[in-house]
């Protein structure tokens, strides 16, 4: 994943996640970016595993915003 170009969060939008247990807050620690869309085009695989082992604050603050819904 080294190669993998650094993505902007700004850029993550329609973000699906898992793994959200209310246990676990404030912090979310198991949860992880299901899905989503970086500069409106689904991301892939690889991203997923990017922003999932690199940017775990994208799901975590994902995962609080899922409780307010």
């Amino acid at each position: 994943m080294s190669n993998m170009k650094h993505i902007e969060s700004s850029k993550i939008k329609q973000i699906k996640v898992g793994g959200v247990k209310t246990k676990d807050y404030p912090d979310f620690v198991d949860s992880y970016v299901e899905s989503c869309t970086i500069n409106g085009r689904t991301a892939t695989k690889k991203q997923l595993n990017y922003i999932n082992s690199n940017m775990s604050e994208v799901a975590q603050e994902a995962a609080f915003e899922s409780l307010l819904d």
